[in-house]
């Protein structure tokens, strides 16, 4: 702050962009997309590990030659040293309490300046509990929050989380990571976004689908006190009317190719009645609320 921070120069009121949503949602691929429009900043790979520190380390001759990889979550999205990543949970988790949140702006405004852009973008879905305040700290912000359709959407939690149990057996260097940036969805590391009521025990696919109704159940009641959020429909993604829509409420002018692969399957769960009738409700009230139904 001291070398890098310039008081006089607050973005705050700039059109900045921040997703949320459940994990297994889309959250990445939008991500992805709207970064490649080349209007925003937002934290990448190449600023670890130094990640409080974006301005100081920039000019450090890192490997620039790194081969694009698959991430640990094996779902055929590859990533390299430029690929933006939700690393900003690292500075917002000293802020547990919610006590100087107004330091984010700062972060925020020393993130733009490291890439020299106007425009932020961050997908940290543990945002989902601190909606409120960033919808007051960025006014003319979007906050866009991910949802798909439930039962797809736990399988995948279900599914991701026995690939990390796995993953953690084999690498410990994994678990220590997803700790250091803040990231308890899946693996040893887990940490459930609410207390279960039902079901305990993550290895049960009911789990997830219990948190998935507890989540978005949340996401409702909790929206109708922001003014600038969007649900986005994993489901709608490939439809090109409604990448127009968010184009046009980004305000991104450039079309680029997108490429999106819906990975929903046919399946057939042994899952309980009660919830999955419940999440069928929330589901179609999130997606008459969303962009597309709703403008």
């Amino acid at each position: 702050k001291f070398f890098f921070l310039e008081k006089k120069n607050s973005l705050s009121n700039n059109s900045h962009v921040f997703i949320c949503g459940l994990p297994r949602s889309g959250t990445t691929i939008l991500l992805n997309y709207i970064y490649k429009s080349n209007l925003f900043g937002s934290l990448t790979y190449g600023d670890m590990p130094f990640i409080l520190a974006p301005n100081c380390f920039k000019k450090f001759n890192f490997n620039k030659t790194l081969d694009k990889r698959q991430r640990f979550h094996e779902d055929d999205i590859f990533i390299d040293l430029y690929s933006p990543e939700a690393l900003d949970e690292t500075f917002l988790k000293m802020y547990k309490d919610g006590n100087n949140f107004n330091e984010y702006r700062n972060y925020i405004n020393l993130i733009l300046k490291r890439y020299e852009k106007k425009r932020y973008l961050s997908k940290n879905n543990n945002n989902f509990k601190r909606l409120e305040k960033i919808d007051n700290l960025f006014p003319e912000s979007k906050i866009l929050i991910c949802f798909r359709d439930p039962i797809q959407q736990s399988y995948s939690l279900w599914n991701q989380n026995n690939n990390f149990l796995n993953l953690n057996k084999q690498s410990k260097f994994s678990s220590r990571y997803m700790r250091y940036i803040g990231h308890y969805e899946f693996g040893i590391n887990h940490k459930a976004w609410f207390i279960p009521k039902i079901y305990e025990f993550s290895t049960d696919v009911n789990y997830w689908l219990e948190q998935w109704i507890l989540f978005y159940d949340y996401i409702l009641e909790k929206s109708k006190k922001l003014k600038n959020y969007r649900f986005i429909c994993y489901e709608n993604l490939s439809s090109n009317d409604f990448m127009y829509n968010l184009n046009k409420l980004l305000d991104i002018q450039e079309s680029f190719d997108f490429k999106f692969k819906n990975s929903n399957k046919d399946l057939n769960l042994k899952l309980d009645k009660e919830l999955k009738e419940k999440s069928i409700k929330i589901y179609n009230k999130l997606k008459s609320a969303s962009i597309g139904n709703k403008n």
